[in-house]
């Protein structure tokens, strides 16, 4: 049976690489920068050549920082400042919503059950915090979101 799994996820970063640490390796798909600077992602992860979950997150990075810090300024200054995020060791990506996993691998279950996290740093929660008063209806958008990633996945079933 095939489980739908939602994590309460802070930092996407400690947790893929706690996943990958337990053996699953992380192939990254479909992925999209929104009109409202957050991001959207596809992950598979991968044990013993076989797809054993997929990851559907919806998520704010440093480059969201850099353009809600660029806001008003000019193209060029936007752009400097999404470069010096790509350059910097400031790298974190929080996830807006619960991280949806589509799953029937009972030990990855075990390992979602029990992960627990905190932000990666304190400006990723700031800055999640002006994301979602800036838009109040992410979860809605979400949930469209996810139900597209599932009827491609099994809607040919």
């Amino acid at each position: 049976m095939v489980n739908l799994i939602t994590v309460s996820v802070k930092d996407l970063d400690k947790l893929l690489s706690i996943l990958e640490s337990s053996g699953y390796g992380i192939v990254y798909g479909p992925h999209s920068v929104l009109l409202d600077n957050s991001e959207i992602e596809e992950i598979n992860l991968v044990k013993e050549d076989v797809v054993k979950a997929t990851i559907v997150v919806h998520y704010i990075s440093q480059y969201y920082k850099a353009v809600i810090d660029s806001e008003g300024l000019s193209d060029e200054d936007v752009l400097k400042a999404l470069l010096k995020a790509k350059y910097s060791n400031r790298k974190w990506r929080v996830p807006v919503n619960p991280v949806a996993i589509i799953t029937s691998d009972r030990e990855l279950i075990e390992i979602l059950d029990s992960y627990r996290d905190d932000y990666p740093c304190e400006e990723a929660c700031r800055y999640l915090n002006i994301y979602l008063n800036r838009h109040p209806d992410a979860r809605r958008m979400f949930s469209g979101l996810l139900a597209s990633v599932l009827e491609r996945i099994y809607g040919s079933q």
